[in-house]
């Protein structure tokens, strides 16, 4: 698996540290581990350079009610650092910075912070209010918030702060009123359990919104106070919601500041489910299944008396074609199922046919109807396995052997697959119906090669006897031969097709495709035709597992341990800063 390309940055700027994270085009996103912790703490301000001013009575325990800020020269320093982490982890380009602040920080901070961040290079940096990030963090975690939705955000740690977050109508959010422990500081001198601090912020954050108790669509915690149960209970009483504890909740902010829009305030979603290319992956695969089905009864012959007890008889047939017939049948039908999943369950509703569900329904909707197409594929081959039983009067033993069991694999594979979406609310990358599409042109070109080389075998259909005629005044066949030119033209198809699966890259797909393509057609037989139908059957199958083991394995792959540091960021120190 690749991560080329260009990447986005994403910055956590608030009082006392800093936290980055990066995010693929593929979708894949982690933290940086920066120093071992995930985040660079910073110094107490000793000039008048910090961002903020300083100051404040003290809380119980001795804790500051105003938090210090960072200085300036800090903050340049921890951007400095941040970037040459991301460029090593990356080895690539940052493509777009996003930098969430404290929704209390003034413009005149924001632009403080840009000054920092263009010390360090970083010219075309976006701040957004950290309650917006968290917001972002949650809708990529599969909640949805539409249109109107009011959001009540609480950010517990070391101080408390809480936000009134809604979201508009061009999908944007927007905070409507926040409010930190600094406000509230006056009444909260001597106060040790962090119960009423967090009650009286948020009260006044929801009375500055006019947004009444009951009235929020989702109260969310994060930070490490999320944990804390007297967080969780104070919530619940000022808000009178459940609140929603964030999925990683001390990362939510810097995590969700690589899965909103970009700078260029467009945000990176993937094409909209039952597109032509849905329809194409669908019904490709189910032409194919019924031609190669239709010339496996068409060009058979069948010796031997019929309806005897004891003398079966024999069938001389493609059965190739028949093998691959049932697995395109399975690909036809999963391939429907996951369309009909995504337009049915639309996530806007915009058509009055469609159902609107949230995120956390529609992926596991996918994974039901995964495992739906699995069985209706399993059904359809053995309707082939009826049909040719009773067509040809022979037992359904052997076309048993020859349309279901190479089907199995395939079929175990979707299954596999089916777990892992479950499992995950959000594709790698665009929707689920287009992640999982099967490349069209592999089955294309099996199908074609396979047709071809039935022809061979069976001398149908008549309409490529032209072709044959042809190929045979180029290429003259050898005396006694079965597979002739049109066969291994075949052949060379069936080994493009496999190469394509097996391969994304194109120069790759070239040298692969040439040697499959020329080791298939060099070495078909009569013989090993089942053999070669089979083969693709296996890749096929393989196809599936190894998008089951990105699904799974990929972010922990791509994701380095917390003690792991980028040898070029290890060496730079406070002093390199420009």
């Amino acid at each position: 698996m690749s991560r080329d390309g260009a990447v986005r940055l994403g910055i956590e700027f608030a009082a006392d540290h800093a936290r980055a994270a990066l995010a693929w085009a593929d979708g894949t996103a982690m933290v940086l581990p920066l120093d071992g912790g995930g985040q660079l703490a910073a110094p107490l301000p000793d000039d008048s350079s910090a961002l903020a001013d300083q100051g404040g009575p003290a809380l119980a325990g001795g804790r500051s009610a105003v938090p210090p800020r960072p200085s300036l020269d800090w903050a340049a320093t921890a951007f400095t650092r941040i970037v040459q982490d991301a460029r090593d982890v990356a080895s690539a380009s940052v493509e777009a910075v996003v930098v969430a602040v404290p929704a209390t920080w003034s413009h005149r901070q924001r632009g403080q912070v840009r000054a920092a961040a263009a010390r360090a290079g970083l010219h075309d940096v976006e701040c957004i209010p950290s309650p917006v990030a968290v917001c972002w963090h949650v809708v990529a975690g599969g909640y949805e918030l539409p249109t109107g939705a009011l959001v009540v955000v609480c950010e517990a740690g070391d101080g408390c702060s809480a936000a009134v977050v809604g979201r508009d109508g061009g999908g944007d959010f927007v905070v409507l009123s926040d409010v930190d422990e600094t406000t509230v500081r006056s009444g909260m001198a001597g106060t040790a359990s962090p119960g009423p601090v967090v009650e009286e912020v948020v009260r006044r954050a929801m009375a500055g919104a006019e947004l009444p108790p009951g009235a929020a669509d989702l109260v969310c915690a994060v930070g490490p106070g999320a944990r804390q149960l007297e967080v969780g209970r104070s919530l619940q009483t000022v808000t009178g919601v459940e609140p929603m504890r964030a999925v990683e909740a001390e990362l939510a902010v810097v995590l969700g500041t690589v899965q909103g829009p970009g700078p260029d305030g467009t945000a990176a979603v993937g094409q909209a489910a039952g597109t032509w290319g849905d329809v194409w992956a669908m019904v490709l695969p189910g032409v194919w299944s019924v031609v190669l089905f239709a010339q496996f009864l068409t060009g058979s012959r069948r010796y031997g008396p019929q309806e005897k007890v004891g003398q079966p008889g024999m069938l001389l047939a493609s059965w190739g074609g028949l093998a691959l017939a049932g697995m395109f049948a399975m690909l036809a039908v999963v391939g429907g199922a996951l369309v009909a999943a995504a337009v049915r369950h639309s996530p806007d509703g915009g058509d009055t046919h469609d159902v609107p569900l949230g995120e956390w329904v529609r992926h596991r909707l996918t994974a039901v109807a995964m495992a739906g197409g699995v069985g209706a594929g399993l059904l359809a081959a053995g309707l082939y396995v009826l049909v040719g039983a009773g067509f040809f009067d022979l037992e359904a033993g052997p076309l048993v052997r020859w349309a279901v069991l190479p089907v199995l694999p395939v079929g175990a594979a979707v299954l596999v697959v089916a777990v892992a979406v479950w499992r995950r609310p959000e594709p790698p990358e665009g929707e689920w119906p287009q992640w999982l599409r099967f490349p069209p042109v592999s089955v294309l070109l099996a199908g074609a090669g396979v047709l071809l080389i039935a022809f061979d075998e069976t001398g149908s259909p008549w309409l490529l006897q032209p072709l044959s005629w042809q190929l045979e005044q180029w290429l003259p066949p050898g005396q006694l031969t079965i597979i002739g030119p049109v066969g291994r033209l075949g052949g060379l198809c069936v080994g493009v097709a496999a190469a394509w699966l097996l391969t994304t890259r194109p120069v790759r797909r070239l040298l692969l495709g040439t040697f499959l393509a020329l080791l298939v057609a060099a070495v078909l037989s009569w013989r090993v035709t089942g053999a070669v139908a089979i083969g693709f059957c296996c890749i096929a199958a393989a196809w599936w597992f190894l998008r089951a083991v990105r699904l799974v394995l990929g972010p922990r792959l791509l994701t380095p341990p917390s003690d792991w540091h980028a040898p070029a960021a290890a060496a730079s120190t406070p002093s390199d800063a420009p």
